[in-house]
Parts: structure tokens; C-alpha cells; sequence
């Protein structure tokens, strides 16, 4: 029987104050502004990254001998928190109070979401792994839209891969670390400015959301080079990708994204808790995590963290948040969000890294002599 479905983008919202954050002091030189006669600004656009997608077979080929497979299949690949970072999962938190929260929450009351504000403890708000969290902005002249990406490299961040096949051509992409649009400058210090793109890398599928099948974009994930690297020495996330499904179903997970739902995605939100009620695995080692349904638009791209006892570093990624779905069956209208991961993934962050990595965690493997970890 076929089952009706729509499938909503995240990521895709529209930001009013453009002329507001061209106007900051804190944006440096590459993104260039002209002042005109009528005091209006006009916004030399960023060239537009090379986006390449890579067939699943030619990209196993690629980084497959590279890749620090386990003797049971599971892969990990490391990730670099400098020695005076703080491991801080739950970090100080402001309640989720404002109109459009109350909203939200009486929708999906079982969400356990709460928030990162400018009067968070500055030492919980530098904690790791937040610290390697921030605004992913897709530019066209005036018209931008945000989505969420995490730094997996010193100069590499994970983001999903709609938000930027969605765009049309002439657009630019900026990550901003750290984002806070609560403070003085949306761009806070030490390293809150935006960076710019000049490449990015996914894996070939067929690029879109269907919503009248509900098939998703299996493979909702790319890897984007910044034209610089950041400002300070923040290390940046491993990933990890256990072999056995009960490790994944017998702990909960946690995550982070700029949703629209609150303040128009100012501040940096937190989902804890998060149990997975499903995994899907599709072909050629794609895998879907469904969780609870508390994604919203902006939230795409922003990474599932888990905490492991066996690490030194303690906290890894494991997939990215692509979708909130629903689905109608028999006038019930059926919601939960989905997060893309598995060994795609994990073959496309470690041919990016031995492509453009710097750093010997970065580059760990990519010269094909691993010996498989027990």
C-alpha cells in the first residue's frame, strides 16, 4: 500500500537581518562591502565552492585502503581536542522560554531541548565538543540561508549536503564558529567570523528529498573546505562508526543546531537524551538513524555526538541531521527526525582529510599502512 508522505528540508531559513550583519566590524576583509550615495550596502559575492560528488564506488576505491577498519569492521577516525579544552557535555544551560518555544514544545512535549545564550559560563560555552559547532550560511546577493556545521578537520566542516544542493547557482557559502546573534556582534570572539568556502566534497546520490515518495538523500552529507583556517587552535571532532547496531540502540545520544524555532536561530540549542527508535541500513553502506522528532529547519548539518569510556578524547561524531519526516497513515500523521551516517560517511571525511588535512590526526592512515585496530 503506499503510504503518502512529506518530507520537510531543514536548513533552509531566510535571514532578515543580512544588512544588520554585513554592517559588523568583526567581518573581516574578503567579504567585501561598498558603501553607496543612499547609505545601502551592496555585497560583492564569494566565488561559489566547486561542489564534487564523488560515485560510491570510486570513492570506496579512494579512501577505502585508507580508512583504520577494526578487526571487526568498526571504523574510527580521530579526532584532536587540544590538552586545555574541557570535555563538557552538559554544559550551563538558559530555559527554553519564548513564544515560539512554548509553541514547539506543545507540539512535541517529550523534547528535552534547551539552549546556548550569551550568559552561559564562558568556560562551559568554550567546552568541548561545542566549541567545534557553528552557522553554516549560504549566500546569493541579499537572500541567505543558514543550516549547522561542525569543524572535522582545521580547516574542514561537516554540514549536510541539501543545504547546498538546494541552492542556486551564484551562491556562497561562510561558516561562522561560534555563532551567537544574542550578543553585541553576532560574531563574537575569539574566533566568531565568518570563513568562507572554496570546495566541498559529498557522495553521488540523487541530491534531492522526494516528498512525494519520501525517499531521502541517503547520503545527506558533504565535506566543505574553509578558505582559512580558524583563528584558534580548537582541535576538531573524530567520528566513529561501531560495527554492532546494540551500540548504538543501548545508549543515548546528543546533539546541536541553529534552529529557526527559537530567536530566528541566534543561539546554538542542545537535544540530550536522544534515543534512536530505528536504524536503516540502505545499499553500499548508507545508514539512517531515526530518533524523536525535535529537528527543525537550520538544525541540517549539525552532528549526533556520543560519549565513549575506551577514548581519550571521550566524544565522537556518528552521523549528521538531515530531515524531520512525516508520514500520514490512516489520518495519523506520524513525525520523527533522521540523522545520515554509516560507512559512506566515514570513507567520504577520511578522503577529504587526506586530501586537504594538515595535521598528522588528520592525515592518520592516509598513506595506506594502518594495521587493523583490534
Amino acid at each position: 500500500m503506499h503510504v503518502p508522505a512529506l518530507v520537510s528540508l531543514l536548513g533552509l531559513v531566510t535571514l532578515t537581518q543580512a544588512a544588520a550583519l554585513w554592517q559588523t566590524p568583526a567581518i573581516p576583509d574578503f567579504l567585501r562591502l561598498f558603501p553607496r550615495a543612499d547609505n545601502d550596502l551592496i555585497c560583492k559575492p564569494l566565488p561559489t565552492p566547486k561542489l564534487q560528488l564523488i560515485d560510491f564506488a570510486r570513492l570506496e576505491k579512494l579512501a577505502k585502503p585508507k580508512l583504520p577498519i577494526s578487526v571487526n569492521g568498526s571504523i574510527r577516525l580521530a579526532g584532536l581536542r587540544p590538552k586545555n579544552a574541557a570535555v563538557i557535555l552538559k554544559p550551563k544551560l538558559i530555559e527554553f522560554k519564548d513564544p515560539a518555544a512554548d509553541k514547539f514544545l506543545s507540539v512535541f512535549p517529550n523534547t528535552t531541548r534547551l539552549f546556548m545564550h550569551a550568559k552561559v559560563d564562558a568556560q562551559d560555552r568554550l567546552g568541548y565538543p561545542y566549541n567545534l559547532v557553528g552557522k553554516v550560511i549560504m549566500r546569493r546577493g541579499p537572500v541567505s540561508q543558514e543550516c549547522t556545521g561542525t569543524l572535522v578537520g582545521t580547516r574542514m566542516i561537516l554540514t549536510a549536503k541539501h543545504c547546498i544542493t538546494t541552492m542556486a547557482s551564484g551562491w556562497s557559502l561562510e561558516f561562522v564558529l561560534g555563532f551567537d546573534g544574542t550578543r553585541t556582534t553576532p560574531f563574537p570572539p575569539p574566533w566568531g567570523i565568518p570563513i568562507s568556502s572554496t570546495a566541498c566534497v559529498g557522495v553521488q546520490d540523487n541530491g534531492l528529498v522526494d516528498g512525494a515518495s519520501g525517499r531521502v538523500d541517503e547520503s545527506d552529507y558533504v565535506v566543505c573546505l574553509l578558505e582559512k583556517k580558524i583563528p584558534t587552535d580548537l582541535g576538531f571532532v573524530g567520528l566513529d562508526h561501531p560495527k554492532d547496531k546494540a551500540f548504538y540502540l543501548g545508549r543515548t545520544w546528543l546533539s546541536a543546531g541553529y534552529p529557526g524555532s527559537h530567536d530566528d536561530g541566534k543561539v546554538l540549542q542542545l537535544e540530550y537524551d536522544i534515543e534512536l527508535g530505528d536504524i536503516v541500513d540502505a545499499p553500499d553502506g548508507a545508514t539512517t538513524f531515526v530518533t524523536e522528532p525535535f529537528l527543525d529547519k537550520g538544525w541540517s548539518g549539525g552532528p549526533m555526538f556520543g560519549m565513549y569510556e575506551d577514548s581519550e578524547d571521550k566524544i565522537y561524531a556518528i552521523a549528521v541531521a538531515s530531515v524531520r519526516q512525516y508520514i500520514s497513515v490512516t489520518d495519523v500523521l506520524l513525525t520523527d527526525s533522521r540523522f545520515s551516517g554509516g560507512y559512506r560517511l566515514f570513507l567520504l571525511v577520511q578522503h577529504a582529510r587526506c586530501e586537504w588535512g594538515v595535521t598528522p590526526e588528520e592525515r592518520k592512515c592516509c598513506d595506506g599502512t594502518c594495521i587493523p585496530r583490534a
